[in-house]
């Protein structure tokens, strides 16, 4: 008995704990998640990707968002160092089949998973950047969104021509 209130306590306080850790700070550590995902995704098409189109794109995404989880994870350490990191809300990505595909239909799949990924930030962004407090994370979140948005409409270009 014992035991299983331990357990309780123990869950209470950290269901607490993370609805406690300010929207901002939510924001930067799951983005950063989401971005890094987003990077493993873009190194194996700069590898495997067939279209050379896509090997560039797939090359300034890590780039960029290489360079925007530098920011993120600095906004991070400067305004919420004593705050406990959050956890993801996003279920990992699976690469399963992505690891597995070749040619066409790597570049296919991976445009697919890119794109309803990029999706995947927009809507983490809609949802919480009316709560993002610190202005220079709210215009970095909406302007990350709307160049996700725009990377996913050159996705679909690029699908729909090949």
């Amino acid at each position: 008995m014992k035991s299983i209130c331990t357990a309780a306590v123990f869950f209470c306080f950290a269901a607490f704990a993370q609805t406690s850790v300010p929207t901002d700070a939510k924001f930067l550590d799951q983005f950063s998640e989401h971005h890094m995902d987003a990077i493993k995704m873009a190194k194996m098409a700069e590898k495997k990707a067939e279209n050379p189109e896509l090997k560039k794109m797939a090359r300034m995404m890590v780039k960029d968002q290489s360079k925007e989880i530098d920011q993120m994870k600095s906004w991070r350490k400067e305004l919420f160092s004593s705050v406990q990191k959050s956890s993801s809300e996003m279920p990992m990505m699976d690469m399963k089949d992505l690891e597995s595909s070749k040619g066409h239909a790597f570049d296919a799949a991976f445009s697919e998973m890119m794109a309803k990924h990029h999706q995947d930030g927009i809507d983490m962004v809609e949802k919480m950047s009316p709560e993002i407090k610190n202005e220079k994370i709210k215009q970095f979140a909406l302007q990350t969104a709307q160049k996700q948005g725009q990377e996913k409409e050159k996705l679909k270009k690029m699908t729909e021509k090949h």
